[in-house]
C-alpha cells in the first residue's frame, strides 16, 4: 500500500461512477481543495485514469460541501501524478 501526504491547498478530484460500474476522476466537475494536511492511502486494485491515481483520504480534510456525506470517515479522491 502506498501512502501520500496531501497538503493544505492541494487540489484533487472527486470520484464518480462511470462506465460498467467503474470509478473515475470527475474531470468535468469542479476540483476540490484539501483543507488540512492528511495522509492518504492508495486505493488497491484500481487502475490509474489518465494522469490520476485513486487514494483513500479522511473526509475531515475537506470542506463539508465537498464530502460524500456527513457519516463517511474516508472518501476516494483522485490525485494528479504531476503534482
Amino acid at each position: 500500500m502506498t501512502q501520500k501526504t496531501l497538503k493544505r491547498g492541494d487540489v484533487v478530484r472527486r470520484s464518480i461512477r462511470g462506465a460498467r460500474g467503474f470509478f473515475y476522476p470527475d474531470l468535468s466537475g469542479k476540483p476540490i481543495m484539501v483543507r488540512e494536511d492528511c495522509l492518504a492511502e492508495s486505493q488497491v486494485g484500481w487502475n490509474n485514469c489518465q494522469n490520476y491515481e485513486a487514494f483513500h483520504a479522511p473526509c475531515a480534510s475537506f470542506a463539508e460541501k465537498d464530502r460524500y456525506d456527513s457519516t463517511t470517515e474516508k472518501m476516494i479522491v483522485w490525485v494528479n501524478k504531476d503534482g
